[in-house]
């Protein structure tokens, strides 16, 4: 718990300086006219800015094509009549018994599996497959989450350094010379 709280300090951090970059910078280069530091401060500010913006836009680009990925909906077939015909019985059992397991927790679908008499029998979810699969299902929502909460950034981002630039330069207008 406490990393998340340092994560979000350190990143509060980076994204106030880069921004008070942009905007120092453009009021420097606007008052004083150009200086080494002043257009250094200006192009490390934007290029932060775009930077994340251009990660911001990948990371929602990648995480919404694996959520439509995931969301594919797949069709687990019924096991035929005389599927693991040529398997030992118990061998047959565990194996069918995983398959439906699987289509269970991966795709929320309830299939057929056969005992070691071969009789077909419909699985049913122990607590642990129920689980497992509200995990899955959980993690899904999270991702979608994630996916639109990314596409937000790229712009929000173009935002604050347009903003910061035009705050900078507007305040070399309005505001004293007197810092350098």
């Amino acid at each position: 718990m406490i990393t998340s709280w340092l994560s979000l300090a350190f990143d509060a951090a980076r994204h106030t300086f880069a921004i008070v970059c942009v905007f120092e910078g453009v009021r420097r280069i606007s008052t004083f006219g150009v200086s080494k530091i002043a257009v250094f401060s200006a192009v490390f500010g934007l290029l932060y800015c775009i930077g994340y913006a251009g990660f911001s836009y990948w990371a929602h680009n990648f995480q919404r094509d694996a959520s439509v990925l995931l969301h594919k909906g797949v069709v687990v077939p019924e096991l035929p009549t005389d599927w693991g015909t040529n398997l030992p019985p118990q061998q047959r059992a565990n194996s069918s018994l995983m398959l439906a397991r699987v289509a269970f927790s991966e795709y929320g679908q309830l299939r057929y599996y056969f005992d070691e008499t071969g009789k077909k029998l419909l699985f049913l979810p122990t607590q642990a497959d129920l689980d497992h699969r509200e995990q899955k299902v959980a993690q899904l929502a999270q991702l979608d989450y994630a996916a639109k909460e990314n596409s937000e950034n790229p712009a929000r981002w173009l935002f604050f350094a347009i903003a910061a630039a035009l705050f900078g330069f507007g305040w070399s207008r309005g505001g004293s010379a007197t810092l350098r």
